[in-house]
C-alpha cells in the first residue's frame, strides 16, 4: 500500500497543507502534488513488523491517478445530462409530484399525492427533493439531484471499504463494477 499505519499521518497532512508555496501551481496539479508528497513521507516512515512493503513512488502516483479517474468517471456517468428529458418512470414522476406538493402546500409532515395522503415511503427523500425544489426550482434536475448524489456516495463508499478491508485493487474493481 502507499502508506504505513502510524500515528503521524495527520501531522504530516497538516504540515503539507500548511506549508506555504513559493511558486504558483495550478489547482489541478496541487492535489497530485500533495498526494505524491504524502506518499513520500509515508513510505519513508519505519514499517512495523507484519506489514506489506511500501510500493514505489510511481506506483503510488499511478494508484492516485487511477483512483481519481474512477471517481471522476462516476461523477460524469451520474451527473451528465441529469436534467435532460422528462421524468420517465412512474415512481420517478410520483416521487417528484409528492415533493412538489410539499413545496406548494408547505406541509412538510404530511405527504400527499394528488391530494390524497401518501404514506407508502419514508419522508426523508421527499424532504430532500422538496428542499432542492426550493433552492433551484421545480425541474427534472432538482428531482434527480439527490439520487445522483447518493449514487456517487455509494461508489465512494464501495471504493473506500474495498480499500480499507482488502486492498486498493479490490476498491477500484468494486467501484468500477458498481458503475
Amino acid at each position: 500500500q502507499c502508506k504505513t499505519r502510524g500515528a503521524g499521518k495527520t501531522s504530516d497532512l497538516k504540515a503539507i497543507l500548511l506549508t506555504p508555496k513559493t511558486e504558483a501551481t495550478p489547482l489541478s496539479s496541487l492535489g497530485l502534488e500533495i498526494a505524491v508528497d504524502l506518499c513520500k513521507r509515508w513510505t519513508d516512515q519505519v514499517q512495523t513488523a507484519g506489514e506489506k512493503p511500501a510500493v514505489s513512488m510511481s506506483q503510488c502516483r499511478d494508484r492516485w491517478l487511477i483512483s481519481f479517474g474512477v471517481l471522476g468517471l462516476a461523477l460524469v456517468l451520474l451527473f451528465y445530462h441529469l436534467g435532460d428529458g422528462s421524468l420517465h418512470d412512474w415512481d420517478e414522476a410520483i416521487y417528484a409530484q409528492v415533493a412538489k406538493e410539499i413545496v406548494i402546500s408547505d406541509t412538510w409532515m404530511t405527504l400527499s399525492w394528488n391530494g390524497t395522503p401518501f404514506f407508502h415511503k419514508p419522508p426523508l427523500y421527499f424532504w430532500l427533493t422538496a428542499l432542492a425544489y426550493q433552492m433551484i426550482g421545480v425541474s427534472e434536475l432538482a428531482a434527480r439531484l439527490w439520487p445522483a448524489i447518493f449514487g456517487f456516495g455509494v461508489v465512494v463508499l464501495t471504493f473506500t471499504l474495498g480499500l480499507r478491508l482488502r486492498s486498493w485493487c479490490v476498491g477500484v474493481t468494486g467501484a468500477l463494477l458498481l458503475l
